[in-house]
């Protein structure tokens, strides 16, 4: 949850980084419409959530850094599933962060499936997709994509209808290792795998599940900054020796 002894601990992770950090999501935040986004600040970050309003517990939220412009916000509560969806335009990339709780019946899961395919029909083909969070699903074998023996009815027809979304979408989970105990209930699910280039989790005080860090195949936040510099031709600086025959 995103209680006050947390932030402290974000806010350094974010200040510690050796890289600007383009997006920290969160799940089972916990929050209600009496903690104000204000005591939820991170610096240079601005912040999207949707809190389960009539159940204790739930809720998701997405930092996103103030360099990246966000639009087409759109968030989403049943008392069951949460999720929040917004549109990063320097990216390119839809990105949504989902919580499905572990009583969920299937036909809201199905339901809150239907509506994120919804808002991702409404854009071009151009987005990638990019799909973060807590789905409570241990049956799955991710390296294989089969259901496991055992397990409830609820959760195997909840596993087909997030297949059926993955198919439908291009879909592919990308996190292989436990990140509760010997289970991988927090996924990550994107459509581009040009995208990403390394997963990896690790131990964390904050939670009982582990802190899942993905890495993109560029940062968002410095592709303007790392753009190549520019010399006049006739400027030394402007010389290319990279092939040059220098004798040793």
């Amino acid at each position: 949850s995103a209680s006050k002894w947390k932030l402290p601990f974000l806010i350094d992770s974010v200040k510690n980084s050796k890289i600007c950090i383009p997006f920290i999501a969160l799940t089972e935040t916990w929050l209600k419409s009496y903690i104000h986004d204000a005591q939820l600040t991170i610096p240079n970050y601005n912040l999207i959530r949707s809190d389960r309003h009539s159940r204790v517990g739930g809720g998701v939220m997405l930092y996103s850094h103030e360099s990246l412009p966000i639009s087409c916000i759109e968030t989403y509560d049943d008392r069951y599933c949460q999720l929040l969806l917004c549109v990063c335009e320097v990216s390119k990339s839809i990105i949504s962060v989902l919580y499905r709780p572990p009583d969920c019946p299937s036909r809201n899961f199905y339901n809150w499936l239907t509506f994120l395919s919804d808002y991702i029909n409404k854009l071009s083909d151009d987005y990638v997709l990019s799909l973060l969070g807590d789905l409570n699903l241990p049956i799955v074998d991710w390296s294989s994509n089969m259901i496991l023996s055992g397990g409830t009815s609820v959760q195997r027809d909840s596993v087909k209808y997030l297949f059926e979304f993955m198919s439908c979408h291009l879909c592919s989970q990308y996190i292989h290792i436990p990140t509760r105990n010997s289970n991988i209930l927090d996924l990550y699910i994107c459509n581009s795998e040009e995208l990403i280039i390394h997963t990896s989790t690790y131990d964390t005080l904050l939670s009982d599940h582990k802190f899942i860090e993905i890495f993109w195949s560029f940062n968002p936040c410095s592709l303007r900054r790392n753009e190549a510099p520019t010399f006049d031709t006739s400027s030394f600086r402007s010389l290319d020796f990279s092939k040059a025959d220098f004798p040793s």
